[in-house]
C-alpha cells in the first residue's frame, strides 16, 4: 500500500485479499500505522516500512533529495523481499516504482494495480499529465502483469503490455449505513434536501464547485445542505484548499449549509444524502463513490471526467455534466430534486447496472487470471 489511510485501492483489493487469505499468508506493507493496517488486520500481518509514494518535486531542494530517497526505498524493499521471500507481490499503485524495481531486481513476480491517470485537475497538472503516463508505463515495463482498473487507464499502456482489466467489485453491504447516527454525530439540521460529496479534500476533487453549485441551488431550494465527507492529505496545498472551502462558503452566503464532516464511513454518508455529487476535475479512473451510491439507492450527479462515461451512461445511470461548470452541476441537481420519477429511474437502472457488471463474482475471476499469468511467467522464466 502507498498510503496508511483507507482509500479506493484498499477497498478495491480487499475482496481479493480476503479470498487469498484462506490459502496464503499475506503481509501488508504500509507507510505508517493507520486505518489501512486496521482494516487489513483480519487478513494480513502488517509491516510498517515508512515508504512514500512518488510525487513530483515542487522545488530544487526536493529534487536534489528525491534520487537518494528513492534509492534508499529500493534498498529497503529489497531487504524486505529477501526476508519475507514472497511468491507474489501485489502493488496497490503505480506511484511505488521503487517496489516494482526492487521486486524486478529480486526476481519476484509482481502485479501492479493501476488506478491512476495522473490528471489531477490542479496546479502543476500540465507537467503531471505529461510525466504521469510515463510513470505508469515504466511500472508496467517493470511489472510481470499490470491490472488497470478500467479501459480508460489501460488505454495509457503501450501496445503489447501484459495486462488484465479488472473493474473494482462493489460490495452491496455499503448500503448498510446509519444516517440518523451520522446526523446526530455532526449536529446536522433536520432541513434538507441533503447533497453529499465523498473523498479526500483536494482541488482535483472539486469540492469548491459543489459549494458553488449549492449556492446556485439555494435560489430555488433555500434549505438545501451540503455534506463534505473526507480529509485533506497531510500536504500544505491540500490543507490550504480545505481552508479555502470554508472561506468560499462564507463568501457565497452558504456557510451554515456546508458541513465539513471529516472521515466518515461511506454507508453513513449515502444514508444521509438525497443526492450524491461527484464534482471532480481530475481523471477518475473508475468512479467507486458513484457506484456505491447507486447500490445504496441514491441518485448520482457527476462530472464526466476520466472513466466515468465508460462505466455510467448519462441520463440512464446518472446525470453527467462537464467539469468546472458549477452552473451545470446545479442545474442537474435541480432536475433530480424536482423530478422524483427521474431520481427513482436513475437509481433503479443504475443499481441494476452496478450489481450485474461490478460484482465480486464477476471481477474476482479476472484477478485470478492476472495472478495465474504472473505466477506462470515465474515458472516459465
Amino acid at each position: 500500500m502507498h498510503q496508511s489511510d483507507s482509500g479506493g485501492p484498499l477497498r478495491s483489493l480487499r475482496p481479493v485479499l480476503s479470498r487469498l487469505a484462506a490459502d496464503a499468508e499475506i503481509v501488508a506493507v504500509v507507510p505508517a500505522a493507520g486505518r489501512a493496517a486496521a482494516e487489513l488486520s483480519d487478513v494480513a500481518r502488517t509491516e510498517v516500512l515508512g515508504h512514500q509514494p512518488l510525487v513530483l518535486p515542487r522545488d530544487a531542494r526536493a529534487a536534489l533529495t528525491l534520487g537518494p530517497r528513492l534509492w534508499t526505498e529500493v534498498r529497503g524493499f529489497r531487504a524486505l523481499l529477501r526476508r519475507e521471500r514472497p511468491d507474489l507481490v501485489v502493488i496497490a499503485t503505480t506511484s511505488l516504482t521503487t517496489l516494482t524495481l526492487a521486486a524486478r531486481l529480486e526476481r519476484v513476480p509482481t502485479i501492479v494495480y493501476a488506478a491512476e491517470l495522473y490528471r489531477q485537475g490542479s496546479r502543476g497538472d500540465v507537467l503531471r499529465s505529461r510525466l504521469g503516463p510515463k510513470v505508469l508505463r515504466l511500472n508496467a515495463a517493470l511489472a510481470t502483469v499490470t491490472v488497470p482498473c478500467s479501459r480508460t487507464v489501460a488505454s495509457l499502456l503501450r501496445a503489447g503490455t501484459r495486462h488484465v482489466v479488472v473493474y473494482p467489485a462493489i460490495d452491496p453491504r455499503v448500503a448498510r449505513g446509519d444516517g440518523e447516527a451520522f446526523r446526530r454525530r455532526h449536529s446536522l439540521p433536520a432541513a434538507g434536501p441533503y447533497l453529499a460529496t465523498l473523498g479526500n479534500i483536494a482541488r482535483g476533487r472539486g469540492q469548491d464547485d459543489a459549494i458553488r453549485a449549492l449556492a446556485e441551488l439555494c435560489r430555488t431550494h433555500p434549505t438545501a445542505q451540503l455534506v463534505i465527507a473526507g480529509t485533506p492529505h497531510p500536504r500544505r496545498i491540500d490543507r490550504a484548499f480545505a481552508d479555502e472551502l470554508v472561506e468560499l462558503a462564507g463568501s457565497l452566503g452558504v456557510r451554515d449549509a456546508v458541513h465539513l464532516c471529516g472521515f466518515a464511513p461511506p454507508g453513513d454518508v449515502f444514508a444521509v444524502a438525497d443526492v450524491i455529487v461527484n464534482p471532480a476535475r481530475f481523471g477518475e479512473t473508475f468512479g467507486r463513490v458513484a457506484m456505491e451510491a447507486l447500490v445504496s439507492g441514491r441518485p448520482v450527479v457527476s462530472t464526466d471526467v476520466g472513466a466515468i462515461p465508460e462505466v455510467l451512461e448519462d441520463g440512464r445511470h446518472a446525470l453527467l455534466v462537464p467539469a468546472d461548470r458549477p452552473d451545470a452541476l446545479a442545474a442537474a441537481l435541480r432536475r433530480v430534486l424536482d423530478d422524483p420519477r427521474l431520481a427513482s429511474r436513475l437509481v433503479e437502472e443504475g443499481r441494476a447496472h452496478v450489481t450485474s457488471s461490478f460484482s465480486a463474482e464477476r471481477q474476482l475471476p479476472r484477478f485470478d487470471a492476472a495472478i495465474e499469468m504472473a505466477l506462470g511467467a515465474r515458472r516459465d522464466g
